[in-house]
């Protein structure tokens, strides 16, 4: 991205001790976040406009760095667990405390937050045209459930009609475009399944739940893929999230027709096809190194939108602001291997 290109974006302004900075990325006033009812602990928001010929979209991801010094307690005790444990919605062992993860670093409604704002712009054919990174203050404007998604898009008087039906939109053409490209990307409506980033089946309880789901996946399935390909353009050391078939593993387009096939005969229960599905497939795991990602069907993919509920995104978060502020990493490649063999082994205990 040069220059030129950067700043073809209206900046907003700053004032800090040294002056004031000036920002590349506009933020918009009607950021919004879209999670359960139950947590309170936010992490990212976003905000989208498509026009005739382009989407613009501004992914908000809360900067844990601004609360959580490396090597500090809170670090070392949210490394050790590795990740937030849920039971359904719930938190019941949370990776950072409750004053952070639910308070200063939440993305509560009306609160300015430090974040990490990610700008993409893609043309009408999903192909990328703008990547812009900045660390800048933000405030979301409205916390939705999944519940309120549905509710909005059937009201177009609704304040947030224009935001959540562009995002609705665009969510389901990216979606079908990865599974075009390969992707086991399922949603499967009459059961109210779907698959994750690391092709797991998961069931929805309720049809209400579907549109908003789909539009938080594939914002931060598109945030994370190209905030992973940035950290390799620009030789960031990096955690990054690796997936691997068995060898006799069809292609993962194949397998999510296949899957569909078995569930739509009825041939196959959901634990059945899970089974299955897991004897070819190998497990999603972290590393230093990139091997490519099968279940999304992408040669890279890490993790960064979930920072206060996964340790990994929080040391991604370290790394990025090492480069933005143009400061030595905090971890070298040998340093960050070593966090991933534990990240995956402390993923294993939680199983």
């Amino acid at each position: 991205m040069s220059d030129a290109e950067a700043a073809t974006v209206s900046g907003a302004k700053e004032k800090t001790a040294k002056g004031e900075r000036v920002f590349k990325i506009a933020l918009p006033g009607g950021l919004v976040s879209i999670d359960s009812e139950t947590p309170r602990d936010i992490d990212d928001a976003f905000w989208i406009e498509s026009s005739e010929d382009e989407h613009r979209i501004v992914v908000c991801i809360t900067d844990v760095t601004k609360l959580v010094a490396l090597g500090s307690t809170e670090d070392e005790n949210a490394k050790l667990l590795g990740a937030t444990v849920y039971v359904r919605d719930a938190a019941v062992r949370k990776m950072l405390p409750g004053h952070i993860s639910e308070g200063r670093g939440s993305l509560i409604e009306g609160k300015p937050r430090a974040c990490f704002v990610f700008e993409i712009v893609l043309d009408m054919d999903l192909e990328l045209k703008r990547f812009l990174i900045e660390r800048q203050v933000a405030t979301v404007s409205k916390r939705l459930s999944y519940e309120d998604v549905p509710k909005i898009l059937q009201d177009e008087t609704h304040d947030l009609y224009g935001v959540i039906s562009a995002a609705a939109a665009l969510s389901h053409k990216l979606l079908a475009k990865r599974r075009k490209s390969g992707a086991m990307a399922l949603y499967d409506l009459a059961r109210l399944l779907y698959m994750d980033e690391d092709g797991r089946l998961l069931q929805l309880a309720r049809r209400d739940l579907v549109v908003g789901n789909v539009i938080v996946q594939e914002m931060m399935i598109l945030t994370n893929t190209l905030a992973s390909g940035y950290m390799i353009s620009q030789e960031i050391p990096g955690i990054f999230r690796n997936h691997a078939a068995k060898p006799a593993a069809p292609g993962s387009d194949q397998l999510a027709t296949t899957i569909e096939t078995w569930l739509r005969s009825g041939s196959m229960d959901v634990d059945e096809v899970q089974k299955t599905f897991a004897v070819l497939m190998g497990k999603a795991a972290y590393g230093a190194s990139v091997t490519g990602h099968y279940a999304l069907a992408q040669p890279f993919y890490g993790h960064f939108t979930s920072p206060l509920r996964r340790y990994a995104d929080l040391a991604n978060q370290f790394q990025l602001k090492a480069h933005l502020k143009k400061q030595d990493y905090p971890r070298s490649k040998e340093e960050l291997e070593v966090l991933a063999v534990h990240l995956n082994e402390k993923a294993e205990d939680r199983k």
